[in-house]
């Protein structure tokens, strides 16, 4: 399994968070498919399928970076 990026950890807590594509992309100034192609990525990288699945595995094995929260 590869570690995700500092965006894609980002990006991994603000969908955990609840929030959409949309919005994401318009907090981190982004377009919304690129938030769609990012959400691919990780959840190939964490090999896990939808977001209740990469929700599970990141609180499970600590994934995200704690020092660099983003706040939702």
């Amino acid at each position: 399994m590869s570690e995700l990026t500092y965006r894609e950890t980002q990006i991994a807590e603000m969908v955990a968070a609840g929030l959409t594509a949309k919005q994401i992309g318009y907090r981190l100034g982004l377009n919304e498919q690129t938030i769609k192609n990012a959400k691919v990525v990780i959840y190939d990288k964490l090999d896990v399928h939808n977001a209740p699945e990469m929700v599970r595995k990141l609180a499970t094995d600590n994934l995200s970076h704690p020092e660099e929260k983003v706040s939702a």
